[in-house]
């Protein structure tokens, strides 16, 4: 759990605290200072690269404010390396075409998407889950699309947020809060 209290200190007991690479800390939605983190939308990012995940499912949720997408930047995600190099495997929050959506990307890349609205630069709490067969997504507590998703993906040990791995693209969420 990562309530953003001046750093990206995990206060679970799972330890897994997240590097920070160029996220600024400032004000989060209820106006305090140092509790949220600003991305730039070019390389900053928070990561953890030892994030053993159950893979049977999971739910991811972020509280953002967007000035803005561009195409497939990642907002929360978790991934997997494949010996190569490449992804093998992901899922969390990201976004396509303006629009946040929830992600999940099996070992072959076939990719199954839900998607959300159109953001409005005001905060808005997103949320993507899978329970192994339903891949959900919410936006502000709305259950706002759903798909029927049956594939798995192997281990995932790299987990992000502000930014997909570069072996993506460029991927960074521009000018965004959390």
């Amino acid at each position: 759990y990562y309530p953003f209290c001046g750093n990206s200190n995990d206060i679970s007991n799972n330890n897994r605290d997240l590097t920070n690479s160029g996220a600024v800390l400032t004000t989060d939605r209820n106006g305090n200072s140092n509790s949220a983190y600003y991305f730039d939308g070019a390389s900053s990012y928070l990561e953890s690269q030892s994030f053993p995940t159950n893979i049977s499912s999971y739910t991811f949720s972020a509280w953002v404010k967007s000035y803005g997408f561009q195409n497939d930047d990642g907002i929360v995600q978790q991934t997997g390396l494949t010996s190569s190099g490449g992804t093998g495997g992901s899922f969390g929050i990201s976004c396509f075409n303006s629009k946040p959506n929830g992600r999940h990307r099996d070992n072959t890349f076939l990719l199954e998407a839900v998607n959300g609205n159109i953001l409005n630069n005001n905060w808005i709490h997103l949320v993507s889950s899978w329970d192994g067969n339903n891949l959900l997504f919410y936006q502000d507590g709305n259950l706002v699309d759903s798909k029927i998703v049956t594939t798995s993906t192997s281990f995932l040990d790299i987990f992000r947020i502000g930014c997909v791995p570069v072996w993506y693209g460029s991927g960074c969420f521009s000018g965004s809060n959390f």
